[in-house]
């Protein structure tokens, strides 16, 4: 009786971890759809449009015009003007900031990280994941006599914080994992894995 609780209660766990990303993923794009059709539905009613997504085409297409019109100095200068506008309004400056960041961390930032590596931080004996911004250093180089780059350390589940260091060649370990796996294993607190990805290792349910 109790090997078949055990397994039924491993099968729950396995179901659930494999599902909850799909269900709560599933959610926010219907809500964003749902979101973005109360808000433009309105108006194309008001001209006799009534196409269902629709409103969801045209503010992909709206995205797109605002990605196209800031590759110009002039949008970009709008775009600045409209950020300071929200900066100066305490809660939506908190809010904006904080979204702001976020996005520009998984979306913009990662793409600077030339590779994904392990060093010991922060101390001897515990490893991080990091990410290589740069080497060769000039100034650096001469003062530590060493081949130094700069890494970054990123916090979990939150990756919009975390350390710059700066770490001798030899003390690194170059991984084989990419720079998008590592932000995937570093967000999710190692529960999802290179290994675990492509299914080469499965978790040990018996011991969650």
């Amino acid at each position: 009786m109790n090997a078949i609780i055990v397994k039924l209660k491993n099968y729950f766990i396995t179901g659930f971890i494999i599902t909850i990303p799909l269900i709560v993923t599933i959610y926010i794009m219907w809500f964003i759809f749902d979101l973005i059709e109360g808000i433009l539905k309105p108006f194309l009613t008001l001209i006799g449009i009534n196409i269902p997504g629709l409103s969801f085409l045209i503010m992909i297409l709206l995205i797109s015009l605002a990605g196209f019109i800031t590759n110009y100095a002039i949008g970009r200068q709008w775009i600045v003007l409209i950020e300071n506008v929200f900066k100066k309004i305490p809660l939506a400056k908190v809010i904006y900031s904080a979204i702001k960041q976020t996005s520009d961390t998984l979306l913009l930032k990662k793409t600077d990280f030339k590779k994904a590596v392990l060093v010991e931080f922060p101390r001897k004996g515990m490893y991080m994941i990091g990410f290589v911004t740069g080497d060769g250093i000039k100034d650096i180089q001469e003062k530590t006599a060493e081949d130094i780059v700069s890494v970054v350390v990123l916090t979990t589940p939150n990756p919009t914080t975390g350390f710059m260091v700066m770490v001798s060649k030899s003390e690194i370990k170059y991984l084989d994992m990419s720079v998008e796996e590592g932000f995937k294993m570093i967000i999710t607190g190692g529960m999802v894995a290179p290994s675990k990805i492509d299914g080469n290792h499965q978790p040990d349910i018996d011991s969650l």
